[in-house]
């Protein structure tokens, strides 16, 4: 029998705290950058109708509002600790918050990603991962144009 075995080369590993735990981004993958975003859209557009849903209840002055707010609030977290495990891989939310999910997790979490630091050269993870379609294009063009000018 036969098989393919295709490594990865192009895996940037972060620790995310303080039990060693890692988070394995396919930065090769040209998928990867389109995830980053999709995530990010489909959070915003989450929040938004979250925000309508309970001002819906606010306005309506529900009965056990709270309870109806903090459901649809949990709800929320779950979808949205989905939709950044699509883009920074499985289980990438439990290893990073635990059980914990707090307001402005992803934010903190953004900003983490896209803060300078010394020890990347003050650079952010972002900018080592090279997440900007133009990076990636670029990756792209390198790799096929080797000795030909009009490859693509």
């Amino acid at each position: 029998m036969t098989s393919i075995n295709l490594a990865k080369n192009g895996i940037y590993k972060i620790q995310v705290n303080n039990k060693g735990e890692c988070i394995e981004i396919d930065i090769d993958d040209i998928g990867t950058p389109m995830k980053c975003y999709e995530s990010l859209d489909k959070i915003k557009e989450l929040e938004k109708n979250v925000k309508e849903q309970i001002q819906e209840i606010i306005d309506n002055k529900s009965e056990d509002a709270d309870r109806k707010i903090t459901e649809i609030e949990n709800n929320m977290f779950i979808e949205m600790r989905k939709l950044i495990d699509n883009f920074l891989g499985e289980n990438a939310c439990q290893k990073i918050f635990g059980n914990r999910n707090y307001y402005s997790m992803f934010n903190d979490l953004f900003d983490e990603l896209n803060k300078k630091r010394p020890e990347l050269g003050n650079k952010s993870h972002f900018d080592m991962m090279g997440l900007e379609a133009k990076t990636i294009n670029e990756k792209i063009m390198k790799k096929y144009q080797k000795g030909k000018e009009n490859v693509i």
